[in-house]
């Protein structure tokens, strides 16, 4: 079968992925990889027009939410 993939740079890609799953599975994220996840989220929540207290307002109200849903349930 051919292929249009680079057949080498596919097996190293492959590799640093299973790396990286690997990595992330034993020992989990570092700081950076926190860090760039969190300016990712934030991005999202940002529109365009919106201003930065409106953005911080989501934010806050976002981890509130995911804090409500981390505490156990009372019964």
């Amino acid at each position: 079968m051919r292929s249009l993939a680079d057949v080498d740079g596919l097996v190293d890609a492959l590799a640093t992925l299973r790396s990286h799953w690997r990595r992330w599975g034993n020992d989990g994220f570092d700081a950076g990889e926190v860090k760039v996840a969190r300016w990712l989220f934030v991005g999202q929540l940002a529109l365009p027009g919106s201003s930065a207290s409106a953005v911080a307002y989501r934010l806050f109200d976002a981890w509130n939410q995911a804090l409500r849903r981390s505490w156990p349930q009372a019964n």
